[in-house]
């Protein structure tokens, strides 16, 4: 499926997991609006996310955005919550 199909009938383009990846579905900015300030803590609850502080060399937190941004992250985090979560689970069979 081409995801920059168009619908013949009302001109939108039509929605795949693909388009929303890969920007084209999602990225305008016409539609872009400030969330209140207390969504932050109601997606951390709904995702039974909790803060965590963790010291880092510099160097590799600089190395980790760089990694993201080639990844398609926004963000260092997104990229380790995503490496966490593979040893995790990898680390996790071995029981």
């Amino acid at each position: 499926m081409n995801i920059k199909s168009v619908s013949a009938q009302d001109g939108k383009i039509i929605g795949t997991d693909e388009a929303w990846e890969n920007g084209t579905l999602g990225a305008d900015e016409r539609y872009v609006a400030r969330s209140p300030s207390s969504s932050g803590a109601s997606v951390d609850d709904a995702l039974a996310l909790k803060p965590i502080s963790i010291r880092l060399p510099e160097t590799m937190v600089e190395d980790l955005r760089v990694i993201s941004k080639l990844n398609g992250l926004r963000g260092y985090q997104p990229l380790i919550r995503q490496v966490l979560t593979r040893f995790v689970k990898k680390n996790k069979k071995k029981k």
